[in-house]
This record gives C-alpha cells, sequence and structure tokens, in this order.
C-alpha cells in the first residue's frame, strides 16, 4: 500500500473485526522500463495459510503475480486475490498458474473465466457518504 493506504489497513481490520495477521508486500520498479525488479513481503514464513491480496485494480497482474511468487517462497498455502478493478489486460493464463481464484466486481466489465468470480455491484451516490458501492441481489 501506499502511505495513506497503510494507514487505514489496521483501521478497515479492526471494524470489520478481523485480528490475523496483515502481510504487507511491496515492489520496486525500474522507473525507465516499467518492469518490477525487487517486491518484498514483511514475514518469513506463512506457515501453510491461505492468503488473499487486496488492491483496488488489476491490470496486467504482473505486482501480483511477482508477489505471489514471493509469498509461496515463504511457504504459503492457497493465494487468492481481490480487486475492485478487473481490467485484466494480459488475460488469466499467467494469473491462473499463481493464484486459486480471483474476486472482482463487475464495474468495469463483465468477466467469463472459470478463475474469476465476480461480484455485481452498482455506484450510487448518498449525501452523507458520496459515491458508495452496492452489492446486486
Amino acid at each position: 500500500p501506499d502511505a495513506g493506504a497503510y494507514k487505514k489497513i489496521f483501521t478497515t481490520a479492526k471494524e470489520i473485526g478481523y485480528n490475523d495477521d496483515i502481510i504487507l508486500c511491496d515492489k520496486v520498479r525500474e522507473l525507465s522500463t516499467g518492469k518490477i525488479i525487487q517486491t518484498t513481503v514483511n514475514k518469513e514464513d506463512l506457515h501453510g495459510n491461505d492468503i488473499l491480496i487486496i488492491d483496488d485494480i488489476c491490470d496486467g497482474g504482473r505486482t501480483f503475480i511477482e508477489i505471489a511468487k514471493e509469498l509461496k517462497k515463504r511457504n504459503c498455502g492457497k493465494i487468492y486475490l481481490a480487486v475492485t478493478f478487473g481490467i485484466f489486460s494480459n488475460g488469466f493464463e499467467e494469473l491462473g498458474k499463481h493464484f486459486a481464484g480471483i474476486f472482482c466486481t463487475n464495474l468495469l466489465k463483465k468477466i467469463d473465466d472459470p478463475l474469476v468470480y465476480q461480484i455485481d455491484v452498482t455506484l450510487e451516490y448518498s449525501e452523507r457518504y458520496g459515491l458508495t458501492i452496492q452489492k446486486t441481489e
């Protein structure tokens, strides 16, 4: 997460009653090429636990693939990805090698792939909260 999101992670976890480990992952890109040259994970042994990576957007997926590789080196179980906005410009073949499943909303497009569980939502505006996402029943 960036600096602003870093602070929100722990507040959000507390609000939803999540008390287990939060594993922080980061990457360094080569500025001239955009290539990921380093990925870090702040825990050495994940004890075979399944992992859910949560982020706002997935374009091609390279960041998440590189993080998944690092998590596997640290003895994790299955890895899942949850994103609000799924572009998936590189398709799902490579992502499928690293993730047991992907969760995303339908806000950008409808996705028909067995790897993806798509959550149908709509955007709504309220005076109190501004733009909010509402799950479609």
